[in-house]
């Protein structure tokens, strides 16, 4: 038999967890809006952050570069269904960053390196949305993720490293935390 007792327990748990993913899905929507905000439009923000890293992908491998190291971004996605509506603008924002890791692997470097790190920690210059958000969400140091795209690209010219690799923010943190700083 069950117990009716444990399945009124069970239920303001169930309640209680629906309500803070359901705050989690909104503190990302806002910041993803607030940082949009500062592109100015969804045609400059793409233009920025697909068009011009595009270009420079297919200047590179025009001049024979062999490594390319893009910082995107936590969820970049390609083929998340986006438009320039400013409601939707946390899904062109993905979008967006998965298109330019499209036009950077397709160019075919010997190294592709992709790092999609979640909020960055940018010290001084942080906005106050990502100071609020920061201790929430988690981050990472904008110098550790440098410290380890300088370390793939170090191992990729000793030949330890070739094709193309995507860092996910966990794997960032742990590179930063191996090199002796420990991530928030």
């Amino acid at each position: 038999r069950h117990s009716s007792a444990g399945l009124i327990m069970i239920m303001p748990l169930m309640l209680l967890v629906l309500l803070l993913l359901t705050l989690s899905l909104i503190m990302i929507l806002l910041l993803l809006l607030l940082l949009l905000q500062d592109a100015g439009s969804a045609e400059i923000f793409k233009k920025v952050d697909h068009d011009y890293v595009a270009a420079a992908a297919a200047a590179a491998k025009t001049a024979g570069v062999p490594y390319f190291g893009l910082v995107s971004a936590q969820g970049a996605n390609a083929a998340i269904p986006a438009n320039d509506w400013k409601l939707f603008h946390g899904l062109l924002y993905s979008k967006t960053k998965g298109l330019a890791e499209n036009a950077v692997t397709s160019q075919g470097f010997a190294r592709a390196a992709i790092f999609r790190p979640g909020m960055l920690d940018r010290g001084d210059k942080a906005r106050g949305i990502e100071k609020i958000f920061m201790p929430i969400m988690g981050s990472i140091r904008v110098s550790d993720v440098a410290k380890v795209m300088i370390a793939d690209a170090e191992a990729f010219k000793a030949g330890k490293a070739s094709g193309t690799a995507v860092f996910e923010m966990k794997a960032l943190q742990q590179a930063a935390a191996a090199a002796g700083r420990s991530p928030q």
